[in-house]
């Protein structure tokens, strides 16, 4: 599903990754681990394809990462912790929806994803609330909500549980583990 081989990102003359090989394969978790400012977020982003490998080559679901990051887009959902990707002023259900139009999600799965996600992350009584006036726990799962709403083949996750009680990471522990199992995320 995912692999480097022989990548190498440099900065100027500093090299941040070198020689990097990796392979994650499918229906499997991983787990990034390493201090404040060791590069794992921008290894992910490499991966992603948001950032080009000075050499060697990343890949993602066969095809190079940079090259073909907008056709794996679609099989993708990310959330960078510090990153929103819910509008800010409208209520919540109007991303869930402006995410629908973009992955073309027919209503019928829409509204099958909509309360299997009710089930699990109890966001439905989120749906009219202005983004802004949520918590950061109300925040996280509606993001959770956003990043899964198109069954994606492939989640990444970097510091998404940041500052979430131990209660909402249950949830979002079990969620995880529940699409794991029935779609092979």
């Amino acid at each position: 599903m995912i692999s480097a081989n022989n990548v190498t990102l440099r900065i100027g003359k500093k090299a941040l990754f070198e020689d990097v090989h990796i392979k994650f394969t499918e229906g499997n978790c991983y787990g990034l681990i390493g201090a404040n400012g060791a590069g794992k977020s921008t290894l992910l982003k490499l991966l992603l394809g948001i950032l080009s490998p000075d050499s060697g080559e990343a890949k993602m679901f066969g095809r190079d990462s940079f090259r073909f990051r907008k056709k794996n887009a679609s099989l993708i959902g990310a959330n960078f912790g510090q990153k929103s990707s819910l509008v800010w002023d409208l209520p919540f259900l109007y991303s869930l929806e402006l995410n629908q139009k973009i992955y073309q999600i027919p209503n019928a799965q829409f509204q099958q994803t909509l309360d299997e996600l009710g089930r699990f992350l109890q966001i439905k009584e989120l749906l009219n609330i202005p983004v802004r006036l949520m918590s950061l726990g109300q925040r996280m799962r509606c993001e959770f909500a956003a990043i899964t709403l198109h069954a994606p083949k492939l989640l990444i996750l970097d510091e998404s549980t940041i500052g979430l009680d131990i209660l909402v990471k249950k949830k979002i522990e079990d969620y995880l583990n529940y699409i794991n199992a029935q779609r092979n995320v």
